[in-house]
């Protein structure tokens, strides 16, 4: 059963909160230990909320890891023996595992150890995994007879994606059709563009948004949930960095004045922009080298003494950054940080398990950081097989009730937390763990709203066990 219910943006929305007020994001001093003793080139984030690092350096935060490395949640761990030479390109795929480029060499994560994976004509300036499993690298590919800026995977060597494309390509996104956007400057179909997409069902490349586009080289882009895209360009004659938006067919100029390189992009659960570069200034913004777009607006978040390469947001509610920078703001800071929630949500445990028929402890614990936009998720732990209801309330029960009070089959020492607002049935269920958990809607009334999560674990004899509550309270980042 998806986690994304149609009727949460109904339940939710009835529970009003008061907005006090946006405030931008704020740097968390060593929120991934003191730093790495080189530069961080590309960060990746899975859907834990655990990360890697790969660059160039031999120790991160005091652990020796070769040029790569993975932050558990409280530690960085080595991924083995590590890639020797400089990592340009690493990306989280949705298995868990990772994909690597050092100089054109490929290498996976398997989850044990690094293997090859192939080698690529020339050093990829963009991976990206599509949602059917293809893996993608774009760059500057020339075979000696078939060149090719974009290339696949197919299982044993990389060879083109559809028909051959020459030229550079820069940056890949995913549409919200499921298509991959690719940047940069190169021909397909005998006509130069910026900006193509490729249509896995059809193997088909087209241009995009070719009508009107400011020209140059389009750098790092960023597609919209609305199917917008935000893209930065590298002008010439002078030589200058801007950035716009396009719908595909009309365009619109975001910000211009920016005296350096835009190298990323990231999106904000609520639907804001951070872009990062070698810039110090962006549109009327100084002394800045990230910077978030809301709509139209921009507010600086940090100033860097160097380049910031690499933005990831990870599900746990932080915004991952790395790069050359030592200085955040002037404090030390070694390539690699984080920015928190402008208004950080909250989820407390309260009230306790009760032990199911089969003797194990239901129990549930907040695995995210409750923020609209985005979705809460907690692991429900000690569950009978059968199935599972999940209950929302808006009343919080901090005492209990006892469960056998409210429905049929409820076990000695169990009780109800929460009010009954809103019910999920899950099933089937099997013996052990499951995660549950809800969209929640990019809505401002929400921020500093709260309300009460239980699950409850229903076996197939009857038998009713129930968690502890959770006091869920939007924040927004």
């Amino acid at each position: 059963m998806s986690l994304l219910l149609t009727s949460t943006r109904t339940f939710l929305t009835c529970v009003l909160a008061t907005l006090s007020g946006l405030t931008a994001q704020s740097w968390i001093p060593n929120a991934y230990g003191t730093g790495a003793n080189g530069q961080v080139n590309m960060i990746a984030g899975i859907n834990t909320g655990n990360m890697v690092a790969a660059g160039v350096f031999t120790s991160i935060s005091g652990v020796a890891a070769t040029n790569i490395a993975q932050w558990n949640g409280a530690s960085w761990v080595p991924m083995g023996a590590g890639l020797a030479g400089g990592i340009n390109q690493v990306i989280a795929l949705a298995n868990g595992n990772y994909l690597a480029v050092v100089g054109t060499n490929v290498f996976l994560w398997n989850g044990a150890a690094w293997v090859a994976n192939g080698t690529l004509p020339s050093g990829p300036q963009a991976l990206i995994e599509l949602p059917g499993g293809a893996l993608v690298a774009g760059g500057i590919f020339s075979f000696p007879t078939t060149p090719s800026a974009v290339m696949t995977w197919n299982g044993t060597a990389w060879v083109p994606l559809g028909a051959p494309v020459s030229g550079t390509v820069l940056d890949f996104a995913i549409l919200p059709n499921g298509n991959l956007l690719a940047s940069g400057l190169f021909v397909v179909g005998g006509a130069q563009v910026r900006l193509a997409t490729f249509t896995p069902a059809t193997g088909v490349w087209a241009p995009f948004a070719q009508a009107g586009n400011p020209g140059g080289f389009v750098e790092a882009i960023q597609a919209l949930p609305n199917g917008d895209v935000v893209t930065s360009h590298r002008l010439t004659s002078p030589q200058r960095w801007e950035i716009h938006q396009t719908n595909g067919t009309t365009w619109t100029r975001l910000a211009g004045g920016i005296n350096g390189q835009v190298s990323d992009m990231a999106l904000l659960p609520n639907g804001a922009v951070v872009v990062s570069g070698a810039f110090t200034r962006i549109a009327t913004l100084t002394n800045t080298s990230v910077a978030r777009l809301n709509g139209t607006t921009w507010t600086s978040l940090a100033n860097m003494n160097a380049e910031v390469r690499t933005l990831a947001y990870l599900p746990g509610g932080q915004l991952a950054a790395g790069g050359l920078f030592t200085t955040v703001n002037g404090t030390s800071q070694l390539r690699i940080g984080a920015f928190g929630p402008s208004i950080p949500g909250a989820a407390t445990i309260y009230g306790f398990g009760c032990s199911t028929a089969t003797g194990t402890s239901t129990r549930l614990a907040p695995t995210s950081n409750p923020l609209i936009g985005d979705t809460y998720t907690a692991l429900a732990t000690g569950m009978s097989a059968g199935f599972a209801i999940q209950i929302r309330g808006l009343t919080q029960i901090p005492a209990g009730i006892p469960l056998a009070s409210v429905i049929a089959g409820g076990l000695p020492g169990c009780n109800l937390y929460a009010s009954t607002d809103l019910l999920d049935a899950i099933a089937p269920v099997a013996a052990g763990s499951l995660v549950v958990g809800f969209a929640v809607p990019n809505d401002p009334l929400l921020i500093g709203a709260t309300l009460f999560h239980q699950v409850a674990s229903f076996d197939a004899f009857g038998n009713v066990s129930s968690s502890n509550g959770i006091s869920v309270t939007f924040g927004n980042f």
